[in-house]
């Protein structure tokens, strides 16, 4: 589909209703992870970059992506086969 630029991307969940301190210590992990040199190195070397993401960012991230992929899909008449 011509002028669409898509990229990939991952991120880490939690199930709704995680505690808010097992939240914090995963949030921490993930950007020390993110943030250490050896990821990074790891990560360029795939030809990729890494973005950490708070939680409230990854969520408007992630509400960004589902609109904008929902309205191509109904912009297009896609449906599942």
């Amino acid at each position: 589909m011509p002028n669409y630029m898509v990229e990939s991307w991952f991120a880490v969940f939690a199930p709704s209703g995680t505690p808010q301190d097992v939240v914090e210590k995963l949030t921490a992990a993930v950007a020390r992870i993110v943030d250490s040199d050896a990821y990074r190195k790891k990560i360029e070397e795939q030809g990729a970059f890494a973005i950490y993401m708070n939680p409230q960012a990854l969520d408007k991230f992630v509400a960004k992506e589902l609109a904008e992929w929902r309205q191509v899909i109904q912009d297009n008449g896609i449906k599942a086969e």
